[in-house]
């Protein structure tokens, strides 16, 4: 009896069974969705610049910085795909293939960011202007295609200390659900 309704497919007519709701959660106090998560027009992550952000003229940088993207429906699990203003190489963006992580952002030879999501590749052959920071790539894996997002450029040290913040949130919170 392996299988999803009674050891078998479901078929038109089954009626699954739900239990009743809770009605009454632990710590609600503290549960609450953190505004990172509301949906709202344009999402803004922070990055931080390089590796290969020499290979940008300074408008291909002043667009990157200033343009809003929007996620096409070419975005998966490998990475989000935008499109939006191109942003201007002073030779081309092809370079020899290098180490990509988790956040990177590429820019195509036709000039729009691809930014590495969970199952990216691990090289790639074109220059990286920036990497996104750790904590906003949930954010942006929750962007559906046709939204917008834009970039804010961070230190290392201000990226760092976000995602420390974040970490220490998370923290925070599964110490108070759990002890309850």
């Amino acid at each position: 009896e392996i299988g999803v309704y009674q050891g078998r497919k479901l078929q038109k007519d089954d009626v699954i069974a739900f239990r009743a709701p809770k009605t009454d959660l632990k710590n609600l106090g503290v549960r609450h969705i953190s505004p990172e998560f509301v949906p709202r027009a344009e999402y803004k992550l922070r990055v931080v610049l390089g590796p290969q952000d020499d290979a940008f003229t300074e408008k291909g940088l002043f667009d990157f910085k200033s343009a809003l993207y929007t996620v096409t429906q070419d975005s998966n699990r490998m990475a989000a795909k935008l499109s939006g203003a191109p942003i201007e190489a002073k030779a081309g963006v092809d370079i020899l293939s290098d180490g990509i992580v988790e956040g990177s952002v590429q820019i195509s030879a036709n000039g729009q960011p691809i930014v590495m999501l969970t199952d990216h590749q691990s090289t790639g052959g074109y220059a990286k202007i920036a990497t996104v920071i750790p904590c906003d790539i949930p954010t942006l894996a929750q962007v559906r295609p046709g939204q917008l997002v834009g970039f804010r450029v961070v230190t290392v040290e201000e990226g760092t200390a976000a995602c420390k913040k974040e970490k220490d949130k998370w923290a925070y919170l599964k110490e108070k659900i759990d002890h309850d």
